[in-house]
């Protein structure tokens, strides 16, 4: 097994390296203190200038302590002084330029400056123009190090210069993650990077397939006739593939009689061949030197069986027809595996294509165990019979029977490489040789499916029978997830598995499989084994695409329990416990969670298989995750590999994902298989959510067809055909499946969708049981889910659902999803984001804030538009001449009511609510008068004296008893709201908590709220009226605010409001006839 990053002990890990703690505090200002006394030896002027006379460019990295000659000559194998290597570097072409500093980043830097860098390198401009503030690599943070380190803001080479001259030396952490060791020093990032780099080229190298250099086959040497004599009566069999086209098979049969080595038998492989194809061979061949095999019906390995038996020579060769071999071929090759006593050997094939140009095949497989596909064709061999027979042939593969003979060859006596052009190979005429009349084509071709050496690399990589006597521990979840060519949204996901570790209940395994990323990229993905002992990187030197690239981390798992997941997922908090829970079920084969799409809706909530049969769909996608709701029932045959949860063991068992498939089917295929190892059903929980940012690896969608092919060919017949009843489930009757309209090639391979209709539920009494579509103006992002419009979303929902209603909540990015024809309406918080309705559904409009955003345009495209003011309701009916009825906000009676505090037994004057990047006034005025005020809210910090700000958030299931319990709650209003008669929701939940309410006059308060709720125009109204001796007799006495609690409660809650809603609702489907 290749080398991993880092080998650490057996012991998996919580999120250590996450906090400071004061062990690390007191270690960092040790180090700190070694900065400061070394710090007086700063040079405070850059290095004087070389002596030779040199261009301005050349001057400024000469004199640069920032150009790293050791660094840049290992990145890029330049030679020489630094003088040299700079002139190296200015004569590469600007964009292909290698950094010459390892902790500048010229990406990363360029992703934060303010200086147009448009044509310009950005190394020499930070030079130049010393932008020392702005970050330069993510290992490295500038702005931690000049805060933190004595002495950085004032180095002549900024931040870099410093902690190469100084931090580094005294062990000062170049960011606020960085390990510390007993003496609290940190690791030194040079020389981690370039050890790091070090390491991954001496991989590389040692992974590296041998090649024919070109500049061997210019001086081929003639074969010496004393060794030529010694083979000469050594017998080869020749295993002829013959093809449809005479013409072709003549050419290759004669290069075959043109031979030097003339101790040679031709074996023709016949499989229905035609007649004048076996007539041109016995033309062509010495009469008594054809034998034909039979090999009718015969797949894979069995065909080579079989041709082998036919033959009595001391060593195999392969020919195709359309394909020439050099007259001293078999010579040369016999030459070599006599004097090399190699079990096989290969020479170089030259591919012409048809326009005249060619390349060569020329790469070699090494001595040992492949880590990597080595792609030499069977054309290219010499084989010892012998050795065949001893280490014999893998009769499950149907393709790269080669590259597994050769495998094991590799490892008996290595695979030398003969320096000469043995082979050419015509494409045009090598494709028209190979083709067949249809009758005589197979069903698939499996020789077509370059992944066939990625099965056998399966079983060279893991010992699978090794790791199924492996001892796993309980406690313990091995998380897996492959990357390639994206570190950044790896390390993103890493982060998020690691903050969310403590709640698991289980220690944490994470085995990130870098495969073959750049040297650059697998060195960020190494910075995670420096920032979380849990996390362990294994490199590969190339590619080996998601199901190996999954499997090779088997040996390294120590959990019996494992988790596979993509690269471009982001686990929510919560993910881990059910999916763990649902496999302590013996029935249950494995877990998947509730996959969503960045804006919200499924991705994919399980697999469902077309009763009509055909490739499996995401069940839900595009559904809102409302629909999703008790699925942890449903029995799925399948589900996505994206984050699926299974037994560790019974991976083993399965050998792991198949690799057959490439980027795609792997993980159905997986699910299918798994039937056979522990019969049962696969779950998707609900409950355990994670964002999927679907398909960003590049390349990913390349193998889709030939993914199909391999799939059907295997399960034909044998599919699932589930998807009726899984839709039943969720209110929906399937009518007919339909091919999409995408699928516009190979449509016979794509997937075919239901026809979907809804089932209306009858209601017998009460109000018509519809569909609504709540579009929440916010998010969907944690800071999203913090808005009031989301709270507001959130209970209105329930008030909907509990007089009968059906209701799905949309976020900002989801307004349009093509889902939505399925909802019967369409209720609009009309805030920040606009919505334009269509005729799929009746669309009620509710402004509810900044009216100012909403046109005339958009208006006119609601059924009803509601507006949460009256004046602004009247004023816009006269000015547009559309009807737009008065509805005022409301509150959650469940939330906010008298009975959740005692009054006066909180803060004496409390406000909620962010700081909307502005100074509000109400808060101004508050502390410029001096009073005893409490703020909960964002973006506070710069603005209020830090013993005001008690919290940046107050929970919503908390904020009633904060109410309750204050002295007197502040409230204020946007402008355009106040003077527009939107009456903020904070009123109504204040005045329906039971509390005194001190507001700015916003039109259209009147006595709405009685005398709860009392006006402060001015500063010294806000005093007089937050500092009563006795508030009763102004806010009323707690009896007459209960009153007032409960006519708010009953006129303008969430439930008043749902029912006024659906009556609505039901007034115009009537008009626009929907229920005829």
């Amino acid at each position: 097994m290749p080398p991993s990053t880092r080998r650490r002990s057996s012991t998996p890990c919580w999120a250590e390296g996450t906090s400071v703690g004061s062990g690390r505090v007191t270690s960092v200002r040790r180090v700190l203190s070694r900065v400061r006394a070394k710090g007086g030896a700063l040079r405070r002027q850059a290095p004087t200038s070389s002596p030779r006379p040199v261009g301005a460019r050349v001057r400024l990295l000469l004199e640069s302590p920032l150009f790293d000659a050791e660094w840049y000559a290992l990145r890029t194998g330049a030679q020489g002084d630094k003088e040299a290597l700079v002139r190296h570097y200015l004569a590469t072409p600007r964009e292909k330029r290698t950094s010459p500093q390892p902790l500048f980043d010229p990406a990363w830097f360029a992703r934060s400056s303010a200086i147009d860098l448009s044509g310009k390198d950005p190394f020499l401009v930070y030079l130049r123009r010393k932008p020392f503030g702005r970050p330069t690599h993510p290992a490295f943070s500038t702005v931690h190090y000049r805060r933190t380190v004595p002495g950085a803001k004032d180095h002549p080479h900024g931040p870099i210069g410093h902690y190469l001259e100084v931090g580094a030396p005294a062990g000062a952490p170049g960011n606020r993650w960085l390990p510390l060791d007993a003496d609290g020093r940190s690791p030194d990032l040079r020389a981690w990077l370039l050890e790091r780099h070090r390491a991954l080229a001496a991989q590389a190298e040692a992974e590296a397939l041998p090649v024919v250099t070109r500049r061997a086959l210019k001086h081929v040497p003639e074969v010496e006739v004393d060794l030529a004599s010694r083979v000469a009566d050594v017998v080869v069999d020749v295993v002829l593939t013959p093809g449809g086209s005479a013409e072709h098979v003549r050419t290759s049969v004669a290069s075959l009689r043109a031979q030097t080595h003339g101790a040679w038998r031709l074996l023709v492989l016949d499989d229905e061949t035609t007649a004048d194809v076996l007539e041109a061979i016995d033309e062509v061949a010495p009469a008594g030197s054809v034998t034909r095999v039979d090999v009718s019906g015969l797949r894979g390995t069995t065909v080579l069986e079989k041709a082998l038996a036919s033959g009595q020579g001391a060593y195999v060769a392969f020919l195709t027809a359309a394909d020439t071999w050099a007259p001293d071929r078999l010579t040369r090759l016999l030459v070599a595996a006599e004097r090399e006593r190699a079990g096989a050997v290969a020479d170089v094939m030259q591919m012409v294509r048809e326009d005249g140009t060619s390349y060569l095949s020329r790469a070699g497989i090494g001595h040992g165990v492949p880590t990597r596909r080595a792609g030499i064709a069977a054309e290219r061999l010499l084989l010892r019979r012998a050795t065949v027979d001893e280490v014999g042939l893998d009769r499950s593969l149907l393709s790269a029977w080669e590259f597994a003979l050769l495998a094991r060859v590799a490892q008996l006596t290595g695979v030398p490489l003969v320096e000469s052009v043995g082979v050419v190979r015509d494409l045009a005429a090598s494709r028209a040789a190979r083709g067949l009349p249809g009758p005589r084509r197979p069903v698939f071709n499996q020789r077509e499916v370059a992944a066939w050496a990625d099965v056998v690399l399966n079983d060279l990589l893991v010992d699978w029978e090794a790791e199924g006597e492996v001892a796993r521990e309980a406690d313990v979840v091995s998380v897996v997830i492959p990357t390639y060519a994206d570190w950044e949204m790896t390390t993103t996901a890493v982060d998020r598995l690691v903050e969310l570790a403590p709640e698991t209940g289980h220690r944490l395994q994470v085995v990130v499989v870098d495969n073959g990323t750049d040297p650059d990229a697998a060195v960020m993905l190494d910075l995670l084994t420096l920032r979380y002992d849990c996390v362990e990187v294994d490199h590969r030197v190339t590619n080996l695409g998601y199901a190996l690239g999954n499997n090779v981390a088997v040996p390294r798992l120590r959990g019996e329990t494992v988790v596979f997941l993509n690269n471009d997922t982001e686990v929510q908090p919560g993910w881990l416990a059910p999916l763990v829970e649902a496999l302590e079920d013996d029935t249950v084969i494995g877990a998947q969670p509730l996959l969503l799409y960045p804006d919200g809706t499924i991705q994919c909530a399980g697999l469902a298989f077309p009763s009509t049969g055909g490739l499996a769909q995401g069940f839900l996608t595009g559904f809102p995750p409302e629909d999703a709701a008790g699925i942890e029932e449903l029995p799925f045959r399948a589900v996505t590999g994206a984050c699926l949860a299974m037994r560790t063991a019974d991976v083993v068992a399965l050998r792991g994902f198949d690799p057959i498939f490439t980027n795609g089917m792997e993980d159905v295929d997986l699910c299918l298989r798994a039937a056979s190892v522990r019969p049962g059903r696969f779950t998707v929980r609900p409950d355990s959510v994670v964002v999927h940012h679907e398909s960003k690896t590049p390349g990913r969608h390349r193998h889709i067809s030939v993914n199909r092919r391999v799939f059907l060919d295997r399960w034909r017949g044998r599919l699932p055909q589930d998807d009726v009843d899984l839709w039943t489930t969720r209110g929906f009757d399937v009518h007919g499946h339909a091919l999409s309209i995408h699928q516009r090639l190979d449509r016979h391979l794509g997937m075919v969708e239901p026809v979907l209709v809804r089932r209306r539920a009858v209601v017998s009494e009460g109000p018509p049981r519809l569909r609504w579509a709540i579009k929440n103006p916010a998010p969907a992002t944690p800071a999203g889910d913090l808005w009031g419009d989301t709270h507001f979303a959130s209970s209105l929902a329930e008030a909907l659902r509990s007089i009968g209603q059906e209701v799905v909540v949309d976020r900002r990015d989801a307004f349009d999803r093509p889902t939505g024809r399925h909802d019967d309406v369409n209720l609009v918080l009309r805030g920040l984001t606009a919505f334009w309705a269509t005729a799929e559904n009746v669309t009620l409009g509710w402004v509810i804030s900044h009216p100012e955003h909403l046109s005339g345009a958009e208006a006119a495209t609601y059924d009803r538009v509601l507006a949460a003011s009256v004046p602004w309701a009247e004023q816009q009916t006269r000015r547009w001449g559309i009807r737009v009825d008065p509805m005022l906000q409301a509150t959650d009676h469940r939330l906010f009511h008298p009975d959740r505090a005692v009054p006066d037994t909180g803060h004496p004057v409390l406000f909620v609510g962010s700081a909307r990047g502005v100074h509000r006034p109400m808060v101004r005025d508050a502390l410029e008068q001096g009073l005893p005020l409490s703020l909960y809210g964002t973006e506070w910090e710069r603005l209020v004296p830090r013993r005001v700000l008690k919290g940046t958030y107050l929970a919503n299931a908390d904020l009633g008893a904060a109410y309750r319990s204050a002295g007197v709650v502040l409230n204020d209003h946007w402008e355009d709201m106040r003077l527009g008669g939107f009456l903020s929701n904070r009123l109504f939940d204040a005045v329906a908590s039971g509390a005194r309410v001190l507001t700015d006059d916003v039109t259209g308060l009147g006595d709405l709220f009685g005398r709860s709720v009392q006006v402060a125009r001015t500063p010294e109204d806000l005093v007089r009226l937050s500092s009563l001796a006795d508030p009763d007799l102004v806010f009323g006495d707690d009896e007459e605010r209960r009153a007032t609690a409960e006519r708010i409660r009953r006129e303008h809650s969430f439930e008043a409001r749902a029912r006024r809603l659906v009556e609505i609702a039901v007034e115009v489907r009537a008009e626009r006839g929907f229920d005829r």
